[in-house]
C-alpha cells in the first residue's frame, strides 16, 4: 500500500513580544511565507490549508524571501557571526542586501529591516534598533507601486499610509490584549496580512478595519500530543492550546485550557503521559508514568 500527503498542517510564525517578524509574498501573488524553529513554511494565500514546509536548517530561521523571478527562496537564520533579521533582493534576482547583527555596521544596534527603493535615484533602506533609518545607494528594486503603505505595531494596530501626503488613511484596531500586539505584515497583492504575538495570521478588511475578513488558527508552540476522532484530529502544544482539525473542511476550531471548565476529574497514581478513544468511541484508555493503563468506559467513566 502507498501513501501520499493530503493536507500539511502547518504551524503559525514563532512570535516573541517586542521581537519584529519577516512575512514574505511571491512576486504572483499566490503565495506567502514565514519562519517558525528551523522550518520556512509557505502557504496559499487564497487557501492557506495547502502548505509546504522545508526542513533543512540546521538553526532556527528567522527570515525567507521569494526571488523578483519566483524562481528562489532565500532564507536566513542565526550564524556565528550574528543572526539574520532581513533580506532583500535586487529587481534581476542577481543580489540580495542581508541585514541583522553583523560585525561590521553603519547603525549603533542590530538591523531589523531592510528594503530598495524602487524609483529613481535607486536608494537601500535599513532599519534599526536604534530608532533611526540609514538610507544608501542601491540597485533599482521590484515593487510596482509607492503609493500606499502598510505598517503594523506594538499598540495593536496597523496601518494604511498615503506616501505623498504621510497621512494615515486607514486604522486598524486588532483589539486590547497584549495577545494582539502586531508583529509583522505584508501586503500581498489584494490581500493584507499581518501577525499578531499570539501568531494568528489576520486577513485585513478596508472595508471593515475593525474586524479581519478571516483568522488563521493553529499551533506556534511545540505540539505535545495528538488524537484522531471520526473526522477530526485534536492536537495540544506547550501554550495550553487544543486544536480541532476538521479533516473534511480544513477548519480549525481553537480551545483555551485557561477557560476550559473540567466535567470529570479522572485521577491517576502516575503522570498521565497519553490519552485515547477507541475508533467507536465507547472507551478512553490512559497511560501513566506507573507503568499502568487504565480503561474507561465513556458512558460514566468507570
Amino acid at each position: 500500500m502507498s501513501y501520499s500527503n493530503k493536507y500539511t498542517f502547518a504551524a503559525l510564525p514563532r512570535t516573541a513580544r517586542g521581537t519584529p517578524l519577516v512575512l514574505g509574498g511571491d512576486p504572483k501573488g499566490k503565495n506567502f511565507l514565514y519562519t517558525n524553529g528551523n522550518s520556512v513554511i509557505i502557504r496559499d494565500i487564497e487557501n492557506p490549508a495547502i502548505a509546504d514546509v522545508y526542513t533543512e536548517h540546521s538553526c532556527q530561521v528567522n527570515v525567507a524571501k521569494y526571488s523578483p523571478s519566483g524562481f528562489y527562496i532565500a532564507s536566513g537564520g542565526k550564524p556565528i557571526g550574528g543572526p539574520i533579521k532581513d533580506i532583500a533582493w535586487s529587481a534581476d534576482s542577481q543580489r540580495m542586501v542581508v541585514v541583522g547583527e553583523g560585525r561590521e555596521s553603519g547603525q549603533s544596534k542590530p538591523i531589523n529591516s531592510v528594503d530598495f527603493r524602487p524609483a529613481r535615484p535607486f536608494r537601500i533602506v535599513t532599519a534599526s534598533e536604534d530608532n533611526t533609518l540609514a538610507v544608501f545607494e542601491g540597485p533599482p528594486f521590484k515593487f510596482k507601486c509607492t503609493k500606499q503603505l502598510l505598517s503594523c505595531s506594538g499598540d495593536k494596530t496597523c496601518a494604511i499610509w498615503d506616501i505623498a501626503t504621510l497621512e494615515r488613511t486607514t486604522l486598524f484596531n486588532m483589539g486590547s490584549a497584549v495577545e494582539n500586539q502586531q508583529v509583522s505584515c505584508l501586503w500581498q497583492g489584494k490581500h493584507l496580512l499581518s501577525v499578531s504575538l499570539s501568531g494568528v495570521i489576520n486577513y485585513l478588511d478596508i472595508e471593515n478595519p475593525d474586524q479581519p475578513r478571516q483568522v488563521r488558527m493553529g499551533h506556534n508552540k511545540p505540539i505535545t500530543c495528538l488524537a484522531r476522532a471520526e473526522h477530526s484530529v485534536f492536537t495540544a502544544s506547550h501554550d495550553g492550546c487544543i486544536t480541532q482539525w476538521n479533516v473534511e473542511t480544513v477548519h480549525l476550531y481553537t480551545l483555551d485550557v485557561r477557560t476550559l471548565t473540567a466535567s470529570r476529574t479522572l485521577t491517576h497514581l502516575g503522570a498521565v503521559t497519553d490519552v485515547k478513544f477507541s475508533p467507536d468511541s465507547k472507551y478512553l484508555a490512559a497511560s501513566d508514568a506507573n507503568r499502568k493503563v487504565i480503561l474507561y468506559n465513556t458512558e460514566d467513566y468507570e
